[in-house]
């Protein structure tokens, strides 16, 4: 929280420069059956988007750059979400962005996801309020099917045995290749012999 980037802006005292994640991970096992599941809570305060004519960020360079990136991100989002609620739609762009990268498993997991939209009273945001409530509306579109991740004694124990044997392939790549100059490595097919200094005379045979 201390790192939260803020700053006051013309529509806003305290403005969110960032976006906040807060992930909580729960791991349970129960040492009777062998089962062990895993949960995982993703907090997510999104900074809201901006007009950078209304809260005055064209004349600061900084904030600008802060609005320009917190629109870009929010862009990307709305393509993931857009993406989901298509139908026959092949590819969702996660990686367009840290930020849909984070949200993958939860807007097209097995999560559940839940949205707070914050709207401002007053009159003159009226097209920052209505376009909050567009949004949020296409991301209540987005369905996603609940369902526990349980791991059983049997598929631990075969995860640990690809994990050994993983481990056991990386290592097997990390050493060196011996090379034909190693001392040591001898050449197939090739037999030492004794060198002797008593030279080998060559008999001639005649035929009659």
């Amino acid at each position: 929280m201390k790192r939260r980037s803020t700053a006051a802006t013309l529509m806003n005292f305290e403005s969110s420069r960032s976006h906040l994640f807060v992930i909580m991970l729960l791991h349970v096992s129960n040492p009777t059956t062998g089962t062990s599941s895993t949960s995982k809570l993703t907090l997510v305060d999104l900074a809201g988007s901006e007009r950078v004519t209304k809260s005055g960020s064209l004349k600061d360079r900084e904030r600008l750059a802060e609005a320009t990136s917190i629109n870009k991100s929010l862009s990307a989002l709305g393509d993931v979400v857009s993406a989901l609620t298509t139908q026959n739609s092949g590819h969702v762009p996660y990686r367009n962005s840290k930020l849909t990268m984070l949200l993958a498993d939860s807007l097209g997991g097995n999560a559940k996801t839940l949205l707070l939209v914050t709207l401002n009273p007053l009159s003159g945001n009226f097209a920052e309020t209505k376009n909050s409530l567009e949004y949020a509306q296409r991301t209540k579109q987005v369905v996603n099917t609940a369902s526990k991740s349980v791991e059983t004694r049997e598929i631990a124990r075969l995860k640990a045995i690809i994990d050994k044997q993983s481990a056991e392939l990386a290592g097997k790549k990390d050493k060196p290749k011996p090379t034909s100059l190693d001392p040591e490595i001898k050449s197939p097919g090739r037999r030492d012999r004794p060198l002797s200094a008593t030279p080998v005379k060559r008999q001639n045979s005649l035929r009659s």
